[in-house]
Order: C-alpha cells, then sequence, then structure tokens
C-alpha cells in the first residue's frame, strides 16, 4: 500500500481507552480487511446516543482482492458485531445522525470509480438502505462526505459539472437540491463538519486563498445566508503575490463538450488576447475532476507569463456517468482526443502561443502526457510526473492491481488491452523532450515505470530527463523537495522554450 508498505503481517482493531484511567479494551471483532484499509482505516464514528460505534471493513473471502468495503458496528461495551451492509460498493465515513437512529455514508462502485459516488442513507432499526443521490449527475467529492444536520437532513460536498458545492438531501422525500452559500463558480467547497447548530466549510478560491466559513444551520435555506469568513490564512502572500485570474472554457471534442479550467496572470485579457505560453496540466485519477482552486503551483506559473489549462477530459467525474465511462479500459484514447482538441481551440482562439506549448501532470496526468508524446511532435517540451506507462509491468507492482484488475481484466487474460492501454507501446518516434520525476517509494506508480519512460527516450536519443525523489511515495512531503519539484519543471520548460534567451 502506498505510503504504508507492506501490509502482510498487520492487522487494525478498534479500541476503546478510559480516558481518566488509560485503560484499554481491543474490540477483537472489529479489525480492519480491504485492499485499501491499510490507507483508508476504519472509518469509526461513535453513536451519539448508545454505546455502538460504526466503522467499515472487508469480509469478502478474498478480502486483499476486494475494494467493497461495508459498514458494521459494535457495541463497546459487549464487543458484538453486527453487519448493516451487504453491496459491491467500497462504503466510506459512516456518520450518525444526532438520535443515534440512523446513518449516512459515501458509496463507490467497486469495480467502475467512474460511475458517480453515492449518497446512502440507512435507518438503523429497519436497516433499510436508500439511495439518496439516485438519478442525478453529481458526485460526492472527495472531501464533502454526507454528514446530518438534523435527523431529517443531509449534507454533502457534491461534484457538479467541475465545481463543488453543498447538497441537501432529504431522507423522506429522496429528492437534493442545491445549497446556496455564495460560492461560485469561479471558486469551489472543500471539507465541511457541523458542530450544534453550527456548519464550518472550506472554501478554496484561486485569487483569494483557501479559508474557514460559518454559518447558522437554520440560516443556509434563506435567500441571503448570513455566513461569515473566519479565516484570512493567506493574506500577507497574496498581498504581495500576483495571483491567478480564473475562467472556464468549454471545448468540442467529437461529439461532447469539454469543459476546462484556465488559470492567467495579469498581462492576459480573454477579451482582447495576446499570445501566451501555455501548459495543458492535466489532473490525476483519472476518475476525478479538476474544478477552481487556489494553488501554488498555479500561482507560481501564471506569475512568470503562463496560461495554465486543466482540461476535465473524457473519463471526469462529476459531468455524469456517461462521460466518465467514456475512457473506462480505454486509456490513451478519447481522454488525449480531448487535451488535443482543448490545445487546438487555445491556439485558434489566438489565447496560446502555437511554438510555446507544455504539457504536465501527476499520477493520470502523467500517465495523459506519456500518450499526449506519442501522439503528437506539437508541444515544446513536457514533464511526466509519477506517472504508469506500462500497464502489463506494473501489474502487482503496484497497490492498484485490484482496481487493474477490475477495469483491464488479467494481464494473461487481457494481452491485447494491456498494449493498447500502455503509451510505452507506441514510444518510438517520440520526439517531445520529456522530464521524467517519480517516488523512490512510489507503490501507486512504481519508480521503475518512469525508469523505462526514461530510458525508452533516451535510446532514441530524445532530451530527457530523469528525477528519483529518494524516501518519497506518490506525494512529496517536505517543503524543499516541492519546491525543487517547481524549479525542474519550470527549467526544463525554459530550457526548450525558443522565446527564452539561453547562453551557448
Amino acid at each position: 500500500m502506498n505510503g504504508v508498505g507492506f501490509t502482510d503481517d498487520v492487522l487494525s482493531y478498534l479500541f476503546v481507552v478510559n480516558i481518566e484511567s488509560g485503560e484499554e479494551t481491543r474490540l477483537d471483532a472489529a479489525y480492519g480487511q480491504g485492499a485499501y484499509e491499510p490507507l483508508s482505516g476504519l472509518h469509526p464514528r461513535w453513536n451519539p446516543q448508545s454505546e455502538e460505534i460504526a466503522f467499515i471493513t472487508c469480509r469478502e473471502e478474498r478480502p486483499d482482492d476486494s475494494a467493497i468495503s461495508d459498514v458494521f458496528t459494535v457495541n463497546a461495551e459487549t464487543g458484538k458485531r453486527t453487519r448493516l451492509t451487504d453491496e459491491q460498493y467500497g462504503m466510506m465515513l459512516p456518520r450518525w445522525s444526532p438520535d443515534g437512529s440512523q446513518l449516512t455514508f459515501t458509496g463507490r462502485y467497486a469495480v467502475n470509480w467512474y460511475l458517480p459516488a453515492k449518497v446512502f442513507h440507512l435507518d438503523h432499526e429497519t436497516t433499510e438502505l436508500t439511495d439518496l443521490s439516485d438519478g442525478i449527475d453529481p458526485t460526492v467529492s472527495w472531501f464533502g462526505f454526507p454528514t446530518f444536520a438534523d435527523d431529517d437532513t443531509i449534507l454533502a460536498g457534491m461534484g457538479d459539472r467541475g465545481w463543488t458545492r453543498f447538497y441537501q438531501f432529504d431522507t423522506d422525500s429522496n429528492q437534493p437540491t442545491p445549497v446556496d452559500l455564495d460560492i461560485s463558480r469561479d471558486e469551489s467547497l472543500r471539507s465541511f463538519d457541523i458542530g450544534g447548530s453550527t456548519l464550518a466549510y472550506a472554501v478554496t478560491n484561486p485569487y483569494d486563498g483557501l479559508d474557514i466559513y460559518v454559518v447558522d444551520l437554520d440560516d443556509i435555506d434563506s435567500e441571503a445566508p448570513s455566513t461569515v469568513r473566519v479565516t484570512d490564512l493567506n493574506r500577507s502572500f497574496i498581498d504581495e503575490h500576483s495571483m491567478p485570474n480564473v475562467t472556464r472554457v468549454e471545448t468540442s471534442s467529437d461529439d461532447v463538450t469539454v469543459e476546462s479550467i484556465l488559470y492567467y496572470p495579469d498581462s492576459f485579457d480573454p477579451e482582447d488576447p495576446t499570445p501566451h505560453p501555455l501548459i495543458m496540466w492535466m489532473h490525476g485519477g483519472p476518475a476525478s475532476y479538476d474544478d477552481p482552486e487556489f494553488s501554488f503551483d498555479f500561482a507560481y506559473f501564471t506569475s512568470r507569463g503562463y496560461l495554465i489549462c486543466k482540461p476535465n477530459y473524457r473519463g471526469s467525474t462529476s459531468y455524469g456517468a456517461a462521460f466518465a465511462e467514456a475512457l473506462y479500459a480505454k486509456w490513451g484514447t478519447v481522454e488525449v482526443d480531448d487535451i488535443l482538441a482543448v490545445t487546438d481551440d487555445l491556439v485558434e482562439r489566438g489565447w496560446a502561443d502555437d511554438d510555446r506549448l507544455f504539457s504536465t501532470g501527476f499520477s493520470y496526468g502523467g500517465i495523459a502526457t506519456g500518450f499526449v508524446i506519442t501522439r503528437t511532435d506539437r508541444f515544446t517540451a513536457a514533464a511526466a510526473e509519477h506517472g504508469i506507462y506500462d500497464l502489463r509491468s506494473d501489474f502487482a507492482t503496484s497497490d492498484s492491481h485490484v482496481w487493474m484488475g477490475s477495469e483491464f481484466g488479467l494481464p494473461w487474460e487481457e494481452p491485447e488491452v494491456y498494449e493498447a492501454g500502455s503509451s510505452i507501446t507506441d514510444i518510438g518516434g517520440v520526439s517531445t523532450p520529456t522530464l521524467v520525476t517519480a517516488g523512490q517509494q512510489d507503490w501507486r506508480c512504481n519508480p521503475a515505470q518512469s525508469e523505462q519512460l526514461y530510458v525508452s527516450l533516451r535510446k532514441q536519443d530524445v532530451a530527457a530527463k530523469l528525477v528519483i525523489y529518494p524516501n518519497e511515495h506518490h506525494a512529496l512531503t517536505t517543503p524543499e523537495r516541492i519546491e525543487h519539484r517547481l524549479e525542474e519543471i519550470s527549467s526544463w520548460f525554459e530550457r526548450f522554450d525558443p522565446a527564452v534567451e539561453h547562453d551557448d
């Protein structure tokens, strides 16, 4: 498991600890299993009205080969365990109603993460399970886990067409409705929590930072809710440095509309544009999406004159199941079509300089960059970060083998599917100068993948550079290395930028 290592001899249990005496009691029936439990944990939550603790775990016959997790309860006094769900979902983060009679939680299809994540409601007495989000396109966001506002109402953060905002779910009517808390489409909701009668939530704004707001729960349905901003965490930085502007761009690709989030410097005017250098910056996942956000990375590059384009290519969630599932088991196809269509669109608008086009991305963004450079030579330079380029050699050398098996089948049974989904099989003839990065202990996207891409490029005398970060897993964790990464990408792009003067 990425960030954890091998877990063969590890079994996690819930413990009850007496705060005053320090006495510990292990709940032997409440232990974790499942392919992703070492990363996510058991998500315990104590019933506010009883001795029951809700948690998630996997009780399939082969738990290491399953992304399924179900909701259970365990009695903290008797140790008795009760199973509450038996579904083909990965259930996450159960939350009790204030009266302790109901639960809500997120469920993601265990074998298909492209489908929208669901808001579930469970009556604890009858064990009746209801999908409150049935029939709507928005998906539960990564940090928007459903939570009871009162015994009849649930709030959740939902990804809604490249925008994260609140939705309200009535446990009886099954008619979800958006909640207007003055979160514009130029900013997005992140995490939130409820305490007593107060809702606290974080909003990320590309040009004004990431900050906390509060509002009285009784006020959220009013026409003008009295929200209060209680932090201003990045003011000194924002006042001293140039922050990016943001707009949305719609592009026709094949028979669909692809929406992108574009960040741009003050020197660029979308109404009266002059061509600027462009970085096509693809998100990870791929079952994820971009929304407007505060990002040091984007401010770093826009302050240096770049446009940053974040395309929500097919495969991105929040635009409905059909849009996302178009990429299922078809890596290197429609998402590359969309990325190139958006690039063409921005050049044709006169926004992007056709001689100064760059491509990058992290995780699946690195994977997409690998596909892009095998499809076209129009990019001036590329930076493929922590990606996968050979699905067959990646199988069973990363912590994603359960996901890979679900989406692509097994490599010895579906060799053609694995070959088609690997950019390394089309690497011959690539000419784009490419920076390749990896974490030395990345068990999500094994560093051997980056070595394969780098060596394959150098065998063809393509300008390439490999950076391996020692003792780092999928994400970089120290400020010094995060700074180093930005400097590496920036200097690599500048090295091949025809508009930058270079010493001979």
